[in-house]
């Protein structure tokens, strides 16, 4: 059995494309403006998506080799059995 491959598809899509007729229809500017909200939210969602299962285990990966040894901070108190020192 063939598969089919994408330039033995290439004449498929041109001929369907040509038998195309326009559509008749008004598509009103409420309706029509909530349709690109959705194709950007449905885009949004899909990137951030990526992001997070990419990013997220890099930034961790990047911390676990990087790590800086704790320090105090120099402004931190140094509390030595209950009295303060300066």
């Amino acid at each position: 059995m063939r598969r089919l491959t994408l330039p033995a598809l290439f004449p498929a899509l041109f001929l369907t494309l040509l038998a195309a007729e326009p559509a008749f229809a008004y598509v009103g500017p409420g309706s029509s403006l909530g349709a690109v909200g959705v194709v950007f939210g449905l885009i949004g969602a899909i990137i951030l998506s990526l992001v997070s299962f990419i990013w997220y285990p890099v930034k961790r990966l990047h911390r676990k080799l990087f790590r800086r040894p704790a320090t105090r901070h120099p402004r931190a108190r140094i509390v030595s059995r209950g009295k303060r020192l300066s």
